[in-house]
């Protein structure tokens, strides 16, 4: 009777329903992004492949608890921000930043980008999102920015100006401002 019951199982047909679950389940793997369900508490209940990745230099006995403990020591207001946020259901928190240092030998410094929904009274949902590159381009993008400010204003005896595409000045130097007695956000 049981394997007449397995065979009719592996012989039939996917429903159409089975099928939309094993799609879901495939673009789950693939996210890369990690997704993971909590409880009201913050212990994991369920994650993606790429979330325990992202995670699991910070187990400490091999295995994840509570998502809200492993971050305490590093972003200990993720936890607080649940624990305080008033509604039944809703965005506890949209892509707050999360910066772990190197504090041990498996922790290489990130940054994690942390959304945290509320679904209902009894879990949460997480999505992490490794923003380490990003933030690195950003920093790099300020500082060529604030190098070329400091020459830009540095210039004492030429008026050097930027335009755009159409020929419309975008910004001027100090010396600019003081040759043609404009200031630059009067252009």
């Amino acid at each position: 009777g049981a394997i007449a019951m397995v065979d009719e199982l592996i012989s039939r047909e996917p429903t159409a329903t089975e099928r939309q679950q094993e799609q879901l389940l495939q673009l789950l793997h693939l996210c890369p992004v990690g997704i993971i369900k909590l409880d009201a508490h913050g212990s994991i209940v369920l994650m993606n492949p790429y979330g325990a990745q992202m995670l699991m230099p910070l187990w400490t006995d091999g295995r994840p608890i509570n998502l809200f403990d492993l971050f305490g020591a590093f972003a200990p207001e993720v936890g607080e921000m649940a624990r305080r946020f008033p509604a039944r259901i809703g965005k506890v928190c949209a892509e707050h930043r999360v910066f772990l240092p190197p504090a041990a030998p498996r922790i290489v410094a990130a940054i994690i980008s942390v959304t945290l929904q509320k679904l209902d009274s009894e879990s949460y949902v997480a999505v992490l999102t490794d923003v380490t590159a990003a933030a690195e381009r950003e920093l790099s993008v300020r500082a060529s920015e604030e190098r070329l400010h400091a020459v830009l204003n540095g210039v004492k005896d030429y008026a050097i100006c930027t335009v755009d595409a159409a020929g419309t000045i975008t910004s001027w130097n100090r010396a600019a401002e003081r040759l043609d007695d404009y200031r630059s956000d009067e252009t």
